[in-house]
């Protein structure tokens, strides 16, 4: 008897260790970095999450990139966006440590180039964009993932990181 009571309450202290990551309400902030060959990308997300599955939120990314050669040109790249996503975890019943989700990104982005030598200033373009991204997040504890996200108007297309949940 004692051994069946003690089964159970393993049993529900797994369940509810496994419960759901992400659900309506939640917040993710997410922090990274990406490779490019226009400097080291600094990433930086939050979203909240509007249902258990859908997601709204921003994105903004940083980058500069100096050319030590004959022009001396330094270049900056602003990227930033409101993004939208869908979270698979229950469709593809995914266990609760992992968060797969993809989706859509309104946003502008601004290039400019400066050189010391002449003193010149130049907006290489300023735009809107709409694309798409899809990312996975891996829980370590509760509160705290790595973050692993491709597109969604990233400098460097890709963006590795850490995501906290409040």
């Amino acid at each position: 008897m004692k051994k069946s009571k003690l089964l159970i309450i393993s049993i529900s202290i797994f369940s509810l260790s496994l419960s759901a990551q992400i659900k309506k309400g939640t917040n993710l902030v997410d922090v990274g970095i990406g490779l490019s060959s226009y400097g080291t990308p600094i990433h930086a997300g939050f979203e909240h999450l509007i249902t258990d599955e859908i997601g709204i939120g921003v994105s903004g990314n940083y980058s500069s990139y100096k050319d030590d050669g004959y022009l001396n040109n330094k270049w900056t790249f602003i990227y930033g966006g409101l993004k939208g996503n869908y979270h698979f975890n229950e469709l593809l019943n995914l266990d609760s440590k992992f968060d797969v989700y993809g989706g859509l990104t309104l946003g502008y982005w601004s290039a400019s180039e400066k050189n010391t030598n002449i003193n010149y200033n130049s907006s290489y373009g300023n735009s809107v964009f709409f694309t798409g991204q899809i990312g996975a997040r891996y829980f370590f504890t509760d509160n705290i993932a790595a973050l692993l996200e491709a597109g969604g108007g990233n400098i460097s297309g890709l963006t590795a990181g850490v995501s906290f949940k409040f």
